[in-house]
């Protein structure tokens, strides 16, 4: 998954209570969970918690919406042209 050309990789460090959205558009993006807990919202009826050690994968004109629980939320992410 991460053998394609990046177009940027960062660690997202998202406040408790705060969010980091992730754009729909031309890239596929991937999503690792270093440390805290919160939910992605997917879609208007789809929201699912994460935690660390949880991953996700958005294919291309896919987004999300990463927000912080309680605690601070950590989070490796990669957008991947395709």
């Amino acid at each position: 998954m991460l053998a394609g050309p990046w177009r940027w990789l960062r660690v997202a460090n998202v406040a408790p209570g705060a969010a980091e959205r992730l754009e729909a558009g031309e890239v596929e993006y991937a999503v690792y969970v270093i440390d805290g807990e919160g939910e992605a919202l997917l879609s208007p009826e789809r929201t699912v918690p994460i935690r660390a050690g949880s991953a996700l994968t958005l294919l291309k004109g896919a987004e999300a919406t990463l927000t912080a629980g309680a605690a601070p939320l950590r989070a490796f992410l990669v957008a991947i042209d395709t």
